[in-house]
């Protein structure tokens, strides 16, 4: 009746109060258990392109991963466990995690979204990934569970993000961006070294695919890529004193896509409607999002 008691008044305060949550030790069984938060901390971006969510918006999801340290079996804890976004920057687990004092290696990884990621991960490499995926991916090792302690999970960017923006050269010139299209990085060979958050590249790329956007913008994100991509876009040119020009346009990316960073291809049409493109990219920066585990025990 007492542990009964116990968790309905646990249940209460956390729904009541944004408070740190605690690892909160259980005398009768020696373990500890185990809730998290998200804490949101000041980040300047590289470029303001960059700018991201500091935190899980509300209701977005988190798949946490608990090991023995120096193992990658078998998972312990419960895990792998969904934690949801919750009172801002809270991080609420779906069920109670508990774990004998010791020594862990803990990982994260979301698509950063309000749904679930399942990988199949066997032996700490995750296949089964996918283009149009905001993986994020945290870890810590050797978290030693035994008295009053603060650990704190950074998450990074593992995937690519490609800003396309298409405008004129002459400025007496408009465009209208019809559709755009591009072929992806293929993703049967792909996988995910949990070990350290190692997305493998692609060598191939798969058939066109229609990226989405707005006006005369799209944004793609995609799985590291070694291949050469192609892209084509149908497009409206306006030229004062002119009828209007319907064409579609063709092109290439000659680059190495690499995970974590973020890059911006831009394209020129000239007056002969002719296109100039440059790509620049920037580097991986760290999502302002973390997961806090505390002790209360002295």
């Amino acid at each position: 009746m007492k542990i009964c008691t116990a968790w309905i008044v646990l249940i209460l305060h956390l729904l009541c109060s944004c408070r740190n949550i605690n690892i909160e030790e259980n005398n009768r069984y020696n373990y500890l258990t185990l809730e998290f938060i998200s804490s949101k901390v000041k980040h300047e971006p590289t470029e303001e392109a960059d700018s991201k969510a500091s935190y899980f918006p509300y209701g977005f999801k988190t798949t946490i991963y608990i090991f023995n340290s120096k193992t990658f079996w078998p998972y312990i804890g419960g895990s792998p466990i969904i934690a949801t976004s919750y009172c801002g920057s809270e991080l609420i687990p779906e069920k109670g995690i508990f774990l004998p004092k010791g020594i862990y290696d803990i990982y994260s990884v979301s698509d950063n979204t309000p749904f679930p990621l399942f990988l199949n991960i066997f032996q700490g490499t995750a296949t089964g990934l996918v283009n149009r995926q905001d993986y994020l991916w945290a870890k810590r090792e050797n978290v030693i569970l035994l008295k009053s302690e603060q650990v704190t999970l950074s998450f990074n960017h593992l995937a690519c993000r490609l800003l396309v923006n298409i405008s004129a050269e002459d400025i007496s010139t408009s465009v209208i961006v019809n559709s755009f299209r591009m072929t992806l990085p293929e993703t049967h060979s792909n996988f995910l070294s949990l070990a350290d958050g190692y997305i493998s590249s692609s060598n191939n790329t798969q058939n066109l695919s229609l990226i989405e956007g707005y006006g005369n913008s799209r944004e793609a994100l995609m799985l590291p890529c070694l291949a050469k991509l192609t892209f084509e876009f149908d497009a409206a040119v306006l030229t004062e004193g002119s009828v209007p020009v319907h064409k579609t346009f063709f092109g290439e990316i000659d680059k190495q896509f690499t995970g974590g960073n973020s890059y911006e291809l831009t394209i020129k049409i000239k007056r002969d409607l002719t296109i100039k493109t440059e790509l620049r990219f920037y580097p991986t920066y760290t999502v302002d999002n973390h997961i806090i585990f505390k002790s209360i025990n002295n």
